[in-house]
């Protein structure tokens, strides 16, 4: 991922403080924010999660709550007036596949560096800001010096130092550690990529030896830490020379030795408290020490750690390097996997400190093909043999897509069920723009068509009200209020929706999900795991999203659904949300289905082979091939498959209750199925439609702006 920066200089000003943007994708901020904070003012909840090395981690998944209204008071308390106006704007101007680095500067500050900005949560989206790969956070410390750039020549060289004194402290599992480190970057050993060695034992003078003769790229520390508040300095503990028993050295003993290496782009100390700032001297801690001495780039743990943890953390943070991620990606990465397991709340307690301008990619090519604009370069898979999809378009397996010199996995997106490609790396908006068409049922004013919405790209139709996405990102809904004409305008950013049941969901350009239900109201309840998402579905009784893994997440609408996927789930590439069932589509073109199968629904007849597009209705699928052809099963009572054997130029299909609509190469509708409330009934269209959608009992079009039919 690309980065622009977001510069927050934070300045002390006399009993208060100040913020300003100096740098951010939207520009310097027009002014600054005055604001009051004290470290002693979340002292106690600062107490309860900066666990000491070897305290007891039992209660720490009950802090959920505590954790984030302490991310939320931090983000408001900075995040207002111009601040916040500036932090919009810029999340708006960053494009697609891009990202913004909310770059921290409390040198001018240091009363309040021993808070955890890692913890930054923005209310309004709902998310921590270090959850999400497009807004990671870090403390940055302005270099007074000439920076040193991060080059690195393959193979990059990775050096794990191993300190594990016995009778000093609380034994850890180095083993498994070194193991998990191993494993995360064996594919990239063999392939020459990565040479990795390990120093055991590590003493202060068998490191320096290590550092002249390997010169590594990465140091990776895995021992003990602690701050020593008493002489204001972070510690680590290495072997004594020659003996069993360990040493604690001071942080400018162990950046001593690093000085000189100029190679050294990366420094991760696993232990407890390197990363750790104090009131009196925020730059007293081992990976602060590093920066000072003109290390690119530490990271480092501000608390005590548990073992899980730092296991969890490891793991996480060298397989995204070892797929070619920038520190940034990799770093957001290693926290996702401390969070997602068994102990929720440590991945706060790594930080990374930098004092480089840009993302920093360790893994290079020596193509110079694959030089970026800054110099630096970025790792270059081996693509495999791949085929031709769509309009001469080369994918290599599962849809590999060719970014920033990066290949980057995720499933090959088809043609969409309303007319469009799916979203791929990013979400992205689905048609041309145009204006909206509804007929059918308009008992809650579902079907009314609004006059004043336009420049619409994709709509959606629930059971009772509708919604349609604009070029600026924000949504439309309407209906869901009987005998109401009420429009409700909401949303930020976002890129792809999806309608069913009495909600709308919808994705934000980040890949994060949100929504609302059919009044407008934000939905209060979405899955935790929620992320990565590039597509979304909702039906009566269940929701979908499709991850860039293919993978797919359903959860119910209500209590008593089951929505469990079945286990071979894997590699799709669409999904659709019917009544009681839902389907998906997998990489190979195939469709797989579960859930209410009454009517044979989810029982895919074996001739709909090589399909491109899925949609789920009441209690009958449709699905349309990639030579235009319709297949229909499940319920057909009403006519709703129409004619099949006569239906050859579908570009997409969208299933209602117990009727369809059809949309044909060149623009036209179709519909057939039940017309008790004229939802079959199309009116004339003098334009060609771009898009189609089908509620309960009405339906939804886009239409071009200008082109006669």
């Amino acid at each position: 991922m690309k980065y622009q920066n977001f510069d927050l200089e934070i300045q002390a000003d006399r009993s208060a403080y100040t913020a300003r943007v100096t740098a951010s994708p939207a520009g310097q901020s027009a002014g600054i924010t005055r604001f009051e904070l004290s470290f002693d003012e979340f002292s106690s909840q600062v107490d309860r999660i900066a666990l000491r090395p070897g305290a007891n981690r039992a209660g720490l998944p009950s802090l959920h709550t505590s954790v984030r209204d302490l991310g939320a008071a931090l983000f408001t308390r900075i995040f207002q007036q111009t601040v916040y106006g500036c932090y919009e704007r810029s999340l708006g101007a960053i494009r697609d596949e891009h990202g913004m680095r909310i770059r921290l500067d409390l040198s001018a500050a240091p009363a309040l560096a021993p808070l955890p900005w890692e913890l930054l949560y923005d209310p309004d989206r709902r998310r921590y800001l270090n959850h999400n790969t497009a807004t990671p956070v870090i403390r940055f410390l302005p270099a007074a010096e000439s920076e040193r750039r991060i080059a690195i020549d393959q193979p990059v060289r990775i050096l794990a130092v191993i300190s594990n004194p016995e009778g000093d402290e609380d034994v850890i599992d180095v083993a498994a550690e070194t193991a998990l480190l191993q494993r995360a970057v064996a594919a990239r050993v063999e392939t020459g990529d990565i040479r990795l060695e390990i120093l055991q034992r590590a003493a202060l003078p068998d490191l320096h030896d290590k550092m002249m003769r390997f010169r590594p790229h990465v140091l990776h520390f895995i021992g003990h830490g602690r701050y020593n508040r008493k002489e204001v300095t972070g510690e680590l503990l290495l072997f004594h020379p020659g003996e069993d028993r360990g040493v604690w050295h001071r942080a400018d003993d162990f950046a001593a030795v690093l000085l000189n290496f100029r190679e050294l782009g990366l420094v991760v100390l696993n232990s407890c408290e390197a990363g750790r700032a104090d009131i009196r001297d925020p730059f007293a801690g081992v990976a602060q020490t590093l920066l000072l001495q003109q290390v690119p780039t530490a990271i480092s743990m501000q608390f005590g750690i548990s073992d899980d943890a730092c296991r969890a953390f490891t793991q996480g943070l060298y397989e995204s390097l070892a797929e070619g991620d920038s520190i940034e990606e990799a770093i957001t990465t290693a926290r996702i996997r401390i969070f997602a397991g068994a102990n929720p709340i440590e991945w706060l307690t790594p930080v990374l400190y930098s004092r480089h301008s840009a993302e920093s990619h360790l893994l290079t090519s020596a193509d110079p093909t694959t030089q970026t604009a800054r110099g630096a370069t970025i790792v270059s898979q081996r693509p495999q043999a791949g085929s031709t999809t769509g309009a001469g378009r080369q994918d290599t397996p599962r849809g590999t897509v060719l970014v920033e010199q990066r290949l980057i996995p995720g499933p090959r997106p088809p043609a969409a069920v309303d007319g469009s490609d799916l979203p791929r790396k990013a979400p992205r908006h689905t048609a041309p723009p145009g204006r909206v068409r509804s007929w059918g049922d308009t008992t809650y004013g579902q079907a009314h068509t609004p006059t004043d919405v336009a420049d619409v790209t994709q709509v959606a139709a629930g059971t009772v009200h509708t919604a349609a996405l604009h070029t600026d990102g924000t949504v439309t809904i309407w209906g869901g209020t009987r005998g109401s004409s009420d429009i409700r305008r909401v949303g930020f950013d976002m890129a792809y929706i999806a309608a069913g049941g009495d909600r709308t969901l919808a994705i934000r350009r980040d890949r994060t999900l949100t929504g609302w239900d059919r009044t407008g109201t934000l939905l209060a309840r979405l899955p935790k795991d929620a992320y990565d998402i590039v597509a979304v579905a909702a039906g009566r009784a269940h929701n979908m999203a499709l991850r860039a893994d293919g993978t797919v997440l359903c959860w119910p609408a209500a209590a008593g659904n089951s929505a469990t996927p079945p286990d071979d789930c894997q590699d799709v590439v669409a999904i659709a949300a019917g009544t009681r069932h839902m389907l998906a589509l997998r990489q190979d073109g195939t469709v797989l289905g579960w859930g209410d199968n009454r009517h044979g629904q989810v029982h895919v007849p074996r001739f709909a082979q090589q399909i491109v597009g899925i949609s789920a209705g009441g209690a009958h699928s449709l699905a349309v091939d990639s030579d235009g052809r319709l297949h229909g099963w499940g319920r057909n009572d009403q006519g709703q498959f129409g004619p099949l054997h006569l239906l050859t130029d579908v570009k997409a299909v969208a299933a209602g209750d117990a009727h369809a609509l059809i949309l044909t190469v060149d623009g036209r509708v179709k519909a057939y199925g039940s017309n008790g409330n004229g939802q079959c009934d199309i009116p004339a269209m003098d334009t060609p439609a771009l898009a189609i959608a089908a509620g309960t009992a009405h339906s939804v079009v886009t239409v071009a702006s200008a082109t006669t039919i």
